[in-house]
């Protein structure tokens, strides 16, 4: 009976999703009219345009299978803020096999011209 309730246990546990996150923090002076979500792009090589940083961005504790919806929260955050993209700098992965998680970290940017 014990066998039972752990294999149930672990199955629980591994069918929970993990609790994705994504943090904005505004660093930029001012403030820029709200874009619209779906025209934020998602850089991951700086733009060869003038821009100005409006927030840090950074995002924990996703699958990889997870990424367009990941951006799309990066989106969703950023646009408010008046982001034309966000440009992540730097990724990565903790963890391995089925419980691999991602991070990600990166500025949001309203170009300038």
């Amino acid at each position: 009976m014990k066998k039972k309730l752990f294999a149930l246990f672990v199955v629980f546990i591994l069918s929970v999703p993990g609790c994705a996150t994504v943090n904005v923090t505004k660093t930029g002076i001012g403030f820029h009219d709200p874009t619209i979500p779906d025209k934020v792009d998602i850089l991951m090589t700086e733009p060869k345009r003038g821009f100005v940083e409006l927030a840090t961005v950074s995002s924990s504790n996703w699958a990889p299978h997870e990424a367009a919806k990941m951006h799309n929260s990066m989106r969703t955050k950023c646009a408010p803020l008046g982001a034309n993209a966000v440009f992540i700098s730097a990724s990565g992965v903790v963890g391995e096999g089925l419980g691999a998680k991602m991070w990600t970290t990166g500025v949001a940017i309203r170009y300038t011209d």
